[in-house]
C-alpha cells in the first residue's frame, strides 16, 4: 500500500517538472533573423532612368479648307455598282442558203453558176460620246459677285443655287451622281469651280446662270454655251471641248423637242479653259421679265424647268 502511494507521488513530481520546464522554454527569447538592406548600385554601373514623355506641341492654327465638292443636301449619292465587262458573244455559225437558193451540181462540161454575194453585214452604230455618269453642278456667281441684279433686289446668284439643287435632286433620282461646286453664298474663282470635277470619271460640269432679256425676250428661254476651242486654238480641238460641243448641240435639239425655246452658242468659256472635264454653260431665262422671274423663283415652276432640263441632259449625255 505504501509502495503504491510512493509511485503516485513520483508521478506527480515528474508532471510538475515537465510543466515547469515547458514554461521556461516558452519564455526564452526567440532567435531573430537579421535582413541586410539592398546595397546601392556601385559607381559606373548602368542604371535605367525613365524620362517623362513630353506632350506634343499644339499646331499654331487649325488646318481647315472648305470642301469644293459636296453631295447635294439631304440626298446622299448612292455608290456606283461595280460594272462587269460583258464577255463577247460567240461568233454565229455561217448561214447556209435555203435549199431553193443552192445551186444544182454542175453536169459534165458545165461550169457552176455564180451564187449571189451575200449582203454586207451592217456595223453597229458607234456611240457619239463617252457616257456621262457624274454631273458637277455649278451655281453661277456668289458672294461679292451677284451677277445680274434687278430693281426688286432679286439677283442671279440667289436663283442659281436653288435651281442647281432642284436639278441635282432630279439627277440623283434617276441614278446619276450629282455634285456641285458651292452650297452657300460664296464667291469662287474659275479654278476653284473646275477643281470640283478633278479626278471624277466621266464627269460633265454644268454651270447654271440667268441672264438679261435680249431682243424682247419674255419667255424662259434657254441658251446653251460651249467652248469648242476653235476661237483660241489652232488645229484640232481638245477632246473635252469637242465632247462639250457635241453634248451641247444635242441638248439644244432635245430642249426644242420639249417645247422649250433654246439656242446654242460656241464661245470662249473661262471655266472650260481651267477644267479637265467638258463644260456646258446654261443660261435659263432672264430676270428682267415677269415670266422669267416667276419661273426661277416659284418652286413648282422651277422644279418643272429642272425636270425638263435634267431629262434632256441625261439623253444628250448618254452614248
Amino acid at each position: 500500500m505504501r509502495r503504491a502511494g510512493a509511485y503516485i507521488w513520483v508521478a506527480w513530481v515528474v508532471c510538475l517538472s515537465l510543466i515547469v520546464a515547458g514554461d521556461a522554454l516558452s519564455q526564452a527569447p526567440a532567435e531573430t533573423i537579421s535582413v541586410s538592406p539592398l546595397a546601392p548600385p556601385e559607381e559606373g554601373m548602368a542604371v535605367d532612368t525613365v524620362r517623362p514623355i513630353a506632350p506634343e506641341t499644339e499646331p499654331l492654327e487649325a488646318a481647315h479648307s472648305a470642301p469644293l465638292l459636296a453631295p447635294l443636301p439631304d440626298m446622299a449619292p448612292s455608290p456606283e455598282p461595280e460594272r462587269l465587262e460583258p464577255s463577247p458573244p460567240p461568233e454565229p455559225p455561217a448561214e447556209q442558203p435555203p435549199p431553193e437558193q443552192r445551186a444544182p451540181a454542175p453536169r459534165e462540161g458545165e461550169t457552176a453558176p455564180a451564187l449571189p454575194s451575200p449582203a454586207p453585214r451592217q456595223e453597229a452604230p458607234q456611240p457619239v460620246n463617252a457616257s456621262i455618269s457624274t454631273y458637277v453642278l455649278d451655281p453661277g456667281h456668289g458672294g461679292i459677285d451677284p451677277g445680274v441684279a434687278v430693281g426688286d433686289g432679286l439677283t442671279e446668284k440667289g436663283v442659281t443655287l436653288p435651281l442647281a439643287q432642284s436639278l441635282g435632286r432630279f439627277l440623283l433620282s434617276r441614278g446619276a451622281r450629282a455634285l456641285y461646286t458651292r452650297t452657300e453664298d460664296q464667291a469662287m474663282t474659275a479654278s476653284q469651280r473646275a477643281a470640283a470635277a478633278k479626278g471624277q470619271q466621266n464627269a460633265l460640269i454644268v454651270s447654271l446662270h440667268a441672264g438679261r432679256c435680249v431682243e424682247g425676250q419674255e419667255t424662259a428661254g434657254v441658251t446653251v454655251a460651249w467652248d469648242s476651242g476653235k476661237a483660241n486654238t489652232t488645229g484640232e480641238a481638245a477632246p473635252k471641248s469637242a465632247l462639250a460641243a457635241e453634248i451641247g448641240a444635242r441638248l439644244v435639239s432635245l430642249l426644242r423637242e420639249r417645247g422649250i425655246p433654246a439656242r446654242g452658242v460656241d464661245a470662249p468659256i473661262r471655266l472650260q479653259q481651267a477644267a479637265d472635264a467638258p463644260v456646258l454653260l446654261i443660261e435659263c431665262g432672264c430676270l428682267e421679265s415677269k415670266t422669267g422671274r416667276r419661273v426661277l423663283t416659284d418652286e413648282a415652276e422651277r422644279d418643272a424647268l429642272a425636270t425638263s432640263l435634267g431629262e434632256a441632259l441625261l439623253s444628250a449625255a448618254a452614248p
